[in-house]
């Protein structure tokens, strides 16, 4: 039934082919900078940099040895790690300057993303570099395994998106953030801690874009890269670079394509089919992408 009805509207559509959105360009520190934690080219990431490419169709992945005015102002969504690798305190990142600072804080004023692995207290200069630019503060260093369990997922889309909805994040010897406000921790360890801190759009200022923070770079990492960690990052991606709901198979296009492929998700009631994000795949989520559809994005 839902195919039918499905091709019933597009053959009435007269929409045509639209530009959803450019695929992203997502950037950070290269392989001088950040080491095998950059996503370009780093050796420790490799996974999660190969899924990003998989998963977001001609997304560009870049890296520079400083962050500046410049070089930010082609990038979509920023990556950033407090190490070179994940462990060991001779492996942190050289810390952000004042000047590097700046620049990451206009970069999110100006509307764009950025998303921050911070670690534990190893790792402190860097961390609090890159973590001055929104006045937090992280410190200590938890076990060596600690689940990292998050609220309620509903509430945000980096852990209720398009590539699935997030229980809870495996982590090894993380750190913690100190000072976010309640309303923004969005996962917490079993003592109460928080480990995933999200600054929503508009909170630094009008117009300013939303910022990830996960307090253990393990997370991911090839060798403990989970499918949940997987699915924050990808949902993370999605949501900062504006994907429109209707290009469902994210190749920066409205077209017949998106319409087979979102008929066959529906049809199988997949996670991705479930638009409105309510745990349902049902005629609420087909409406909502036939009307994304037919406005073109």
């Amino acid at each position: 039934m839902s195919t039918r009805r499905l091709v019933a509207l597009a053959s009435a559509c007269a929409c045509g082919l639209a530009i959803a959105s450019v695929p992203p360009v997502i950037g950070g520190f290269n392989t001088t900078r950040a080491g095998a934690m950059s996503l370009a080219g780093g050796a420790d990431v490799m996974h999660l940099s190969s899924s990003l490419e998989i998963a977001f169709p001609g997304a560009t992945l870049t890296g520079s040895t400083t962050l500046t005015e410049s070089y930010l102002a082609g990038v979509d969504v920023l990556f950033l790690s407090s190490g070179k690798k994940h462990s060991g305190a001779s492996n942190a990142i050289s810390p952000l300057t004042a000047g590097e600072r700046t620049a990451l804080l206009n970069f999110v004023k100006g509307g764009k993303g950025a998303i921050i692995a911070i670690d534990n207290s190893d790792f402190e200069a860097a961390n609090e570099s890159i973590l001055d630019a929104f006045a937090l503060d992280a410190s200590g260093k938890l076990g060596a395994s600690e689940p990292l369990a998050m609220g309620d997922t509903a509430e945000s889309a980096i852990v209720n998106g398009r590539f699935g909805a997030i229980a809870s994040l495996p982590t090894f010897w993380p750190g913690v953030v100190d000072n976010a406000a309640s309303d923004r921790v969005i996962g917490r360890f079993a003592n109460g801690l928080a480990g995933l801190t999200i600054i929503p759009r508009d909170a630094i200022s009008a117009g300013s874009g939303p910022v990830v923070i996960v307090s253990d770079m393990s997370t991911l990492v090839n060798t403990y890269l989970a499918g949940d960690a997987m699915a924050l990052m990808l949902n993370a991606v999605s949501d900062m670079a504006g994907y429109c709901t209707s290009d469902f198979n994210l190749d920066g296009f409205v077209n017949g394509d998106d319409y087979d492929a979102f008929a066959s998700s529906f049809d199988l009631a997949t996670f991705e089919a479930d638009i409105n994000r309510d745990g349902f795949v049902n005629g609420d989520d087909y409406d909502t992408f036939a009307s994304a559809f037919d406005a073109g994005c």
